[in-house]
């Protein structure tokens, strides 16, 4: 399940959209109900409504290696509003100080994007120490 956070732009404050609180109306729900209950994979697929409303949560992340290329704040913003959920570091090259330059960046750039676009966009930084 993804809970998206809501910005206030009036006060800033952050508040969580609870998906449990939408009512059973929604188009994804009512639209592609019959295919969903459908008994066979020939019921299912002629059932679908293909003029109804894509669903808006993708259920697959994007994992973006940052290095020199993409260390900025304005690039780091492009790969978030393209779909970057993880911003993953690879410590086997650079210093401590170059990578906490970089996860600062993040966190810059994820509240820059998430204040432009009214909401909470979320971005994991795991640090692998590894090579693959």
């Amino acid at each position: 399940m993804v809970w998206t956070e809501i910005i206030d732009n009036a006060t800033g404050e952050m508040g969580v959209n609870d998906p449990k609180e939408e009512t059973k109306s929604s188009t994804t729900t009512t639209s592609q109900s019959e295919a969903a209950n459908a008994v066979s994979q020939l019921d299912h697929m002629c059932a679908l409504d293909i003029a109804s409303k894509a669903s808006f949560i993708r259920l697959s992340g994007i994992i973006c290696t940052i290095g020199p290329a993409s260390v900025e704040i304005p690039m780091i913003e492009k790969m978030i509003e393209t779909g970057m959920n993880v911003a993953r570091l690879n410590f086997s090259h650079g210093s401590h100080e170059y990578h906490k330059k970089t996860v600062d960046n993040v966190r810059a750039a994820v509240t820059n994007y998430s204040k432009r676009i009214g909401m909470h966009a979320p971005v994991a930084i795991p640090l692998v120490s590894k090579a693959m």
